[in-house]
C-alpha cells in the first residue's frame, strides 16, 4: 500500500493456501510466513525503495532483536531474505488493519444478488397469477420455502426436484435480463438457462422474445447481410449525357502528382484519367472542367460519391452553372457508382505491369489501350461509338483504304451513324446471391453497419435508429438529428420490445362483439380497409386461455356452453343480443382441450368472413 494525501491505498493483493506441513507451523511461524511470501512475491515493487512492513502479530516486530541462535533455520532463511528489503517492521492493532483482515475471513464477504427476493416474495402476496396456478395447475408444485439471502418465504415449484422461484410479471424481464447479460447466449441457451432456475407461464417464448430483442447481441451478431438486386440506371438517350468521376488514391509520387481523377461515360464507356497533385475542391473542379466539359460539353448527370470535394460548396456552385444535375452515392455502397469503380480494377492492374513509379507518365498509353480495346457488351470500341471509326495504333503497317468523300457527305454518314446508334446497359458477370430480410419492409428501426475501419472488438452494427422513410433500394434513417440516405445493404432490422399500455376496464370490449373500427384510432383505421381482428385474436401468443387471471375456473357445463356459443358466427351474434355481428369482426376461435382449458387456435387457422 502506498501513502495518498495522507490515505492509504492498496497497489496490489496477494494470496495463497498454506500447504498441510504449513497449517501446523505456529502463530509467529505464520505470521513471518506471511511477510516471507509477500515480499517475494512483490519483490519487483520492492527493490531499491524504503518501505515499512506492518503487522497485528507483535512478536514479529522482535525478529530482528533478538540473538540469531534462538531461531530456527526455516526462521533464519526467511528473516535473512527478508533483511535484504527492510528491516522496518512496525506493530498495527488488528482493528486498522481492515484490508489484510478482510481478505482473511473472505467467506464472511457477501456480494448483493442483483435480483431482490424480498420483493419477489411481497409481489406474489397479490399476483393474481399465481392465486390462479396456485388453485387450478397440475403442472406446478409449488411451496413456500425460506431462502438463504430472503427474509420472507418465496412460492418455488418443486416439480422437477430444484426449487425454482416464481417470478410476478414485473420482474421477469429483469430476471431474464441478469441471466442473459452474463454471455449473451442465444434464444435456446438462454431460455433453458431460466427455465431451470424460475418459473412462470410463457417462460419459453418470453425468453425467445427477450433474447431476439437484446440491443447489444443485434449489434454484435451477424446472422447474414442484405444483398439487394442490383438496380438499374435511367437509360440513355446520347453520348456524354451521363458521367462518372471518382479519386484514386493516394498514389506513390509521380511527377509531383498523389493522385488519379477518373472519368467515364456511361453510353460509350469512353475513360479519361487525369495525375493531380491533391484532393482539393478547386483541384478537381478545375480538372474536371478541362478534361471533360472542354471536350465533350457539358453532361445532363454526373455521379459521384460523398466525397468532401464533391459534396463542397465549389463543386456545387460549378454544377448548376452549368445545368449539371449531380447525383451522389449512399455512404460506403460503392455499387452505385460501379461503372467507375469496375475501371479502376483494370487500371491499376495495367500499372502494376508497366513495373514502374511513374505512373503519371504511363496514364496516355494506358488510355490508348482502353479506348481501342473491343468490348463485349458494346460489340464495339469506345473510340469507334466516339469518332465513327478507330483509331490508329503504333506499329500498324496497313491503312484502311481511303474514301472520296466531301466533308459535308463525312457529316452526314456520321449524323445516320450515330443517330441509328441505341445505348447499350452495362452487364454483371456473375450470379449475384440475393437476400432481404423479410423484416425490412415491416421494421421501424434499424441497424447500420459500420464499414468503416473497426477498433478491435468493436460490435460490427451502430444503433439502432428510427427510420423515416423507406424507398426500393435505401431507407432513410434518424441519425443523430440528421436526415440520412443508407442503402439496404448495410442495414439490418432491429427487433424491440414494444410495451402494449394496460387497457382500461371501462373500455373494455367483450370477446363476442370483437373490436369495432370506430374505437380504434385514426392512424390504424387508414392503414388497411381488412377486417378487424376481435381482441382475443389481437393478443400475444402467451395469453393461452380466456379464462380471467384470478377467476375460478369454469364448470364443464359451463365450458360447453361457451364452446357452442363460440362454434358459429350466428350462436356469437345472437348470445350478444345482436341478429348479426358487424361486417369486419372475426368470430374468437375458442376450442376446449381435453383438460377443459379453453384455449385460442393458431393465427394460421383464423378465417375471415
Amino acid at each position: 500500500m502506498q501513502v495518498v494525501e495522507d490515505e492509504l491505498q492498496p497497489l496490489s493483493f496477494f494470496s495463497r493456501k498454506l500447504s498441510p506441513a504449513e497449517k501446523n507451523y505456529s502463530a509467529y511461524d505464520i505470521e513471518l510466513l506471511a511477510a516471507y511470501a509477500s515480499i517475494k512475491h512483490f519483490r519487483h515493487m520492492l527493490e531499491a525503495r524504503q518501505f515499512t512492513l506492518h503487522t497485528d502479530h507483535k512478536p514479529l516486530t522482535y525478529a530482528f532483536r533478538q540473538r540469531s541462535d534462538k531461531c530456527s533455520p526455516r526462521q533464519a532463511r526467511q528473516l535473512d531474505f527478508i533483511s535484504q528489503f527492510t528491516t522496518d517492521i512496525r506493530y498495527i492493532k488488528g482493528s486498522e488493519n481492515i484490508v489484510a483482515d478482510a481478505l482473511s475471513r473472505i467467506s464472511s464477504i457477501s456480494m448483493p444478488s442483483p435480483i431482490d427476493y424480498e420483493q419477489i416474495a411481497q409481489a406474489q402476496q397479490n399476483d393474481p397469477e399465481l392465486q390462479s396456478l396456485l388453485s387450478n395447475s397440475n403442472i406446478f408444485h409449488f411451496k413456500k420455502i425460506n431462502l438463504p439471502d430472503c427474509k420472507k418465504a418465496i412460492f418455488c415449484d418443486l416439480s422437477t426436484g430444484t426449487a425454482r422461484p416464481y417470478i410476478p410479471k414485473q420482474f421477469r424481464e429483469h430476471v431474464f435480463a441478469t441471466l442473459h447479460n452474463v454471455s449473451h447466449s442465444g434464444a435456446r441457451s438462454t431460455s433453458k438457462l431460466v427455465r431451470t432456475r424460475f418459473v412462470w407461464p410463457s417462460i419459453g417464448k418470453d425468453c425467445t422474445n427477450w433474447a431476439k430483442c437484446c440491443i447489444p447481441c443485434q449489434k454484435s451478431k451477424i446472422a447474414r447481410h442484405n444483398k439487394t438486386p442490383l438496380g438499374k440506371f435511367v437509360d440513355q438517350t446520347e453520348r456524354f449525357s451521363h458521367v462518372h468521376i471518382d479519386i484514386v488514391g493516394p498514389l506513390p509520387p509521380s511527377q509531383n502528382n498523389y493522385y488519379c481523377l477518373t472519368m467515364i461515360d456511361r453510353f460509350t464507356r469512353w475513360p479519361e484519367a487525369v495525375a493531380i497533385p491533391d484532393i482539393r475542391a478547386e483541384t478537381v473542379a478545375k480538372q474536371f472542367y478541362a478534361t471533360w466539359i472542354s471536350r465533350f460539353g457539358c453532361p445532363e448527370r454526373l455521379t459521384t460519391d460523398q466525397g468532401r470535394q464533391f459534396e463542397s460548396a465549389l463543386f456545387r456552385a460549378l454544377s448548376q452553372l452549368l445545368g449539371i444535375k449531380k447525383l451522389r452515392t449512399s455512404p460506403y455502397h460503392p455499387q452505385s457508382n460501379g461503372l467507375i469503380e469496375e475501371f479502376h480494377r483494370p487500371m491499376k492492374a495495367t500499372l502494376k505491369a508497366y513495373d514502374t513509379s511513374e505512373w503519371a507518365a504511363a496514364l496516355p498509353t494506358l488510355l490508348l489501350g482502353f479506348r481501342t480495346a473491343f468490348k463485349e457488351d458494346l460489340r464495339a470500341t469506345s473510340s469507334e461509338l466516339v469518332y465513327g471509326q478507330t483509331i490508329r495504333l503504333p506499329g500498324v503497317f496497313f491503312d484502311p483504304t481511303p474514301t472520296e468523300a466531301t466533308p459535308q457527305q463525312l457529316v452526314e454518314e456520321l449524323k445516320s451513324h450515330f443517330g441509328s446508334i441505341r445505348p447499350v446497359p452495362t452487364s454483371s458477370h456473375g450470379r449475384r446471391a440475393t437476400f432481404v430480410h423479410p423484416q425490412m419492409r415491416t421494421c421501424t428501426h434499424a441497424f447500420v453497419r459500420h464499414d468503416a475501419v473497426r477498433k478491435p472488438l468493436q460490435a460490427p452494427y451502430d444503433g439502432p435508429y428510427p427510420v423515416l422513410e423507406k424507398k426500393e433500394k435505401t431507407f432513410d434513417l434518424e441519425i443523430k438529428g440528421e436526415r440520412r440516405t443508407i442503402s439496404i445493404d448495410r442495414l439490418k432490422p432491429a427487433f424491440v420490445v414494444a410495451d402494449s399500455p394496460p387497457i382500461n376496464p371501462s373500455t373494455a370490449v367483450d370477446l363476442d362483439q370483437g373490436i369495432q373500427p370506430s374505437t380504434l384510432s385514426p392512424e390504424v383505421r387508414s392503414q388497411s380497409s381488412a377486417p378487424v381482428l376481435s381482441r382475443q385474436h389481437a393478443s400475444t401468443d402467451s395469453e393461452r386461455t380466456t379464462t380471467p387471471v384470478g377467476s375460478a375456473r369454469p364448470t364443464p357445463s359451463a365450458r360447453a356452453q361457451s364452446s357452442s356459443e363460440h362454434s358459429s358466427p350466428a350462436a356469437s351474434s345472437s348470445t350478444a343480443g345482436s341478429s348479426r355481428r358487424p361486417p369486419g369482426v372475426l368470430a374468437p376461435a375458442l376450442k376446449t382441450t381435453r383438460a377443459g382449458r379453453v384455449i385460442t387456435l393458431p393465427r394460421r387457422y383464423v378465417t375471415f368472413e
